[in-house]
């Protein structure tokens, strides 16, 4: 158990030791000084001007130089992308050619530290896999009897029966004298942390020096029992003794076995040199195990006078030259992807201690408590008390979105993807802050599984005033239908569910008591899930209508999806929202932005649809009751529009029946031309039909 516990707290500590290494060697713009890029390195050791590392920064690993940059040239950014598009002219300026190590010595010292912390850890797993493998191997070996053979009732258990008052069997453990320190001593004073690529290379030659040297023993031994046998055999009564001697049984048998070794040893060859390459072997250490395995080979088969089968020894050559080949790029694939590692997280290093600075230097900012003050004034009330989450639980992600007052964050909260719509801090003022308390009073109310989740609000300052609200996987509708995916989709699976789940979720928001006017539905507002399945978003311009008492009148929206009386200024109520959703059933019918194909300005294009009639085109290809229940959507009147009730059962009867009828007819058809196209190719080769 203390075993895997201090595995676990070295894996844990691989993170935090490699940015303490990139914090403190800052490498990167050593790429720059390259032949292609400018010098070489701008490397030397000093004893001033210059950062040591710490000692948990070397324990057990290489010595790391004291490093000094000179001035770069580029961007990191911009080395990052020139490192990808140039990498094969950069090769010949970052390794050598043969070992594939780095021509420099320092970067290669913390190439070996990175390795260090990344894969000694899981190179002492794979060893304890072995040894594993190996003793189960040899437990099945011991245990499992062979058919029986012959009269004298010989079994595989005899011919290889274990015999340990011999040291050749126990040359097969060997290994162990080096693998069982290596496994056990792990702490930062072990010997082998400094050297273990070359340990592990010396317990895989061990490992397949001693299978080789037991095969070639159990062989011999197997040989001579073999043998006793026929002589046996060969006195009985009944055996012709001339035609015995003639097949000559002793030689078959010892090529046999020889074959036998040979094919073994080949095998465990080949096992030890692809242990190398997920050991994360270097190249250098791999072909090393080859060749010396190869030897060890050699020798086995002259030390026990086994016959050499040329064709299998001939065999390891192919596989081998592909290993070693596959190893040779693994290692300078895995050095690359180090550098642009090296890249990436001295970028986000220089990024973090800006970010530090900038909040050290905010919370030592007097205006930064008076912020505060002035945010928790506004926000609060009771009601968003009980939603508000602590902004320390957030840990945002990546901005996936941007607006004119705000930004939408990716972020994680307690474990699960949510999504953070945060206001800008230049945007904020007293206004902002109570239109952004509305917001959430209204969107905590509302609760339907076609209306986007509320989880919660965040605030500790104007730097961080934040909604927290479900993530959706497949984004916005918008996107979706503008996608490769989403020019493929049909009204039968899946446009079809998304516009009901739209409608249910607008339905829900005219049910409320006062009835929820959304007035900004549109297919950038409704996102969608993994499954494609709707909801309703974005309530910053909702309001609670009350028919008898007022009228909306304010102009808000996105003006192609703005109904006529609201952009003619009247008053209006929820059929602004019925026309709104007409124009997104354009975009599900044509995949377009309405109006697409008319080259005018959006001012131009507002007067005519408030003043003209005008209206998005529909493709020939929308069936009669989809474009009906458009036109219907889409009429100039309110009063003449449908409610969302009666969409909804459009949608779901006479519409969904349209559909199902046109894809059943498209599945007819389409028989009815398989038949055809059968029923032709069978008459050609009957001679029915004559192709000129």
């Amino acid at each position: 158990m203390v075993f895997f516990k201090r595995r676990k707290d070295e894996v844990e500590a691989v993170d935090d030791d490699f940015m303490e290494i990139i914090r403190i060697e800052r490498v990167v713009n050593e790429l720059l000084k390259r032949k292609t890029c400018g010098s070489r390195y701008g490397l030397r050791d000093t004893e001033s001007d210059s950062v040591q590392p710490p000692p948990s920064a070397t324990s057990g690993g290489p010595p790391m130089m004291a490093i000094e940059l000179d001035q770069p040239t580029t961007t990191p950014a911009s080395s990052a992308q020139s490192m990808h598009n140039n990498s094969p002219d950069l090769d010949a300026t970052l390794f050598y050619r043969m070992s594939c190590r780095f021509l420099d010595p320092y970067l290669e010292a913390i190439y070996q530290e990175y390795c260090l912390l990344h894969w000694y850890a899981r190179a002492r797993n794979v060893v304890c896999l072995l040894i594993l493998l190996h003793v189960v191997f040899f437990l099945v070996y011991w245990m499992k009897d062979e058919p029986n053979i012959g009269k004298n009732k010989m079994n595989g258990k005899d011919l290889f029966a274990p015999n340990y008052s011999n040291p050749h069997e126990y040359l097969q453990w060997a290994y162990l004298l080096l693998a069982l320190p290596y496994l056990s001593w792990f702490d930062a004073s072990s010997p082998f942390r400094r050297r273990w690529k070359m340990t592990l290379t010396f317990i895989l030659l061990l490992f397949m020096t001693g299978i080789q040297i037991w095969f070639a023993y159990m062989s011999q031994e197997a040989t001579i029992r073999f043998n006793e046998a026929m002589r046996l055999t060969q006195t009985e009564e009944g055996c012709n003794s001339t035609a015995f001697l003639n097949m000559d049984f002793p030689l078959m048998s010892l090529n046999l076995y020889s074959a036998l070794v040979s094919t073994g040893s080949v095998f465990v060859i080949l096992v030890g040199a692809t242990l190398g390459v997920i050991f994360h072997l270097d190249f250098p250490h791999v072909v090393s195990l080859l060749v010396l395995s190869i030897v060890s080979l050699t020798c086995v088969l002259c030390a026990y006078a086994l016959t050499p089968q040329a064709v299998l020894l001939t065999g390891i050559t192919f596989p081998g030259i592909l290993l070693c080949i596959t190893c040779y790029y693994s290692d300078r694939a895995a050095r690359r992807a180090f550098l642009a590692k090296l890249h990436v997280e001295k970028e986000n290093a220089d990024l973090q201690d800006k970010l530090d600075a900038a909040e050290a230097m905010l919370m030592n900012d007097p205006a930064c408590d008076a912020e505060t003050e002035a945010v928790n004034g506004t926000l609060k009330s009771k009601h968003l008390q009980v939603v508000a989450i602590p902004f320390a639980d957030l840990q945002f992600l990546q901005i996936i979105g941007r607006g004119a007052s705000g930004e939408v964050i990716k972020a994680r909260y307690l474990g699960t993807m949510v999504v953070c719509k945060r206001m800008r801090r230049e945007q904020i003022t007293v206004s902002s802050i109570e239109h952004f308390r509305e917001e959430i009073e209204l969107v905590s109310c509302l609760r339907h599984p076609n209306i986007v989740q509320f989880i919660g609000a965040s605030w500790d300052n104007c730097s961080n005033v934040c909604m927290v609200l479900e993530y959706m996987e497949q984004g916005d509708m918008h996107n979706v239908l503008h996608s490769a995916l989403g020019r493929a989709f049909v009204w039968s699976d899946p446009l079809l569910k998304m516009a009901v789940d739209a409608v249910q979720g607008m339905l829900y928001l005219h049910s409320q008591e006062p009835p929820v006017i959304h007035r900004d539905l549109k297919s950038v507002n409704l996102l969608c899930s993994a499954t494609f399945g709707c909801k309703v978003s974005d309530f910053g311009l909702s309001r609670r209508y009350k028919k008898d008492l007022d009228a909306l009148t304010t102009v808000v929206g996105t003006p192609f999806w703005l109904a006529p009386e609201v952009i003619r200024n009247e008053r209006y109520g929820i059929g602004a929202d019925v026309y709104s959703f007409g124009i997104v059933l354009t975009e599900l019918e044509t995949r377009q932005t309405p109006y697409h194909e008319i080259n005018e300005t959006g001012l131009k294009v507002m007067m005519r649809v408030a003043r003209d009639g005008l209206r998005p085109s529909l493709p020939n290809t929308c069936l009669p009751q989809r474009r009906q229940l458009i036109e219907d959507c889409l009429r100039d009147r309110p009063s003449e529009r449908p409610n969302f009730v009666e969409v909804l059962l459009r949608l779901q009867g006479e519409v969904r029946e349209e559909i199902e009828a046109d894809a059943e007819r498209f599945a007819q058809d389409r028989r009815a031309l398989l038949r055809q196209k059968a029923m032709f190719e069978h008459a050609c080769r009957n001679g029915g039909y004559q192709l000129v």
